[in-house]
Formats: structure tokens, C-alpha cells, sequence
């Protein structure tokens, strides 16, 4: 315990770290958690519609989707793991998309190297949910 009545002469009180109870996760809600699964569904339905003219910006959004999950898992302990591995999974179980990015964005030269790139940020992204 940390006795404040001991303070020094003319010096402010050690602020002592503030810990996030752990029964009280800051997680997304249910709600939340839905709309996040369907906006990334909507960006790799957008994807796939448009497999020989992807825009970078789509691949990039759903990549820092999961980015910011990953740091969210990171801050929260892992309380919010639930999140950033539903997402590693709704991309790596829909074949079409994961073919797209894995394969054929990333080794055909008809794609520019802005879309080979952000296809490899957004495979680098998944590979640390799957690990």
C-alpha cells in the first residue's frame, strides 16, 4: 500500500499507475463486434468483385481493420482476441479472396507493386492471427 501522508517537503505525490480492473475488458460489444465483421466482409466482397482492377485503398482499409484489432488485443491483454482472430478467420476461410491476395495479386506482374504491397501488409496482418 502506497501511504500518501508521507509525501516529502514541497514535492507532488507519486501519482500511482492506474490499473484496468479485468472483469471490465475495454472490448467492442456485441453490436460493435458485428459491424466490424461486416464492414471487412463488404471490403473483401469489393475485392473479389473486382479482381482484375483492385484498389489499393480497399486492401488498405481492411488491413488496418485488422491492425487495429491486433493493437487492441495487444492493450487489452487479449480480452479482445475474439475480434482480431474472427477476422483472420473470415478471410483465411473464404478461398476467392485468400487466392487473391496470396497468389495472384502478389505474383502476377500485371499488378502494380502498390497492390502487391498492401497485399502482403494485409497477409502479414493475418499470418500473426493465425499463429
Amino acid at each position: 500500500m502506497h501511504n500518501s501522508q508521507n509525501q516529502g517537503q514541497g514535492q507532488a505525490p507519486t501519482p500511482l499507475p492506474v490499473a484496468e480492473p479485468q472483469s471490465q475488458p475495454q472490448s467492442l460489444d456485441g453490436e460493435e463486434e458485428d459491424e466490424l465483421i461486416a464492414k471487412a466482409h463488404k471490403l473483401m466482397d469489393n475485392i473479389t468483385s473486382a479482381p482484375d482492377n483492385p484498389k489499393p485503398i480497399v486492401l488498405h482499409a481492411l488491413a488496418t481493420i485488422l491492425e487495429k484489432q491486433e493493437l487492441r488485443y495487444m492493450e487489452d491483454n487479449g480480452y479482445s482476441s475474439f475480434n482480431v482472430g474472427r477476422l483472420g478467420s473470415l478471410i483465411r476461410e473464404n478461398d476467392e479472396f485468400f487466392e487473391l491476395i496470396s497468389r495472384k495479386f502478389l505474383s502476377e506482374t500485371r499488378y502494380t507493386t502498390s497492390i502487391q504491397a498492401v497485399a502482403a501488409r494485409l497477409l502479414l496482418c493475418c499470418s500473426l492471427t493465425w499463429i
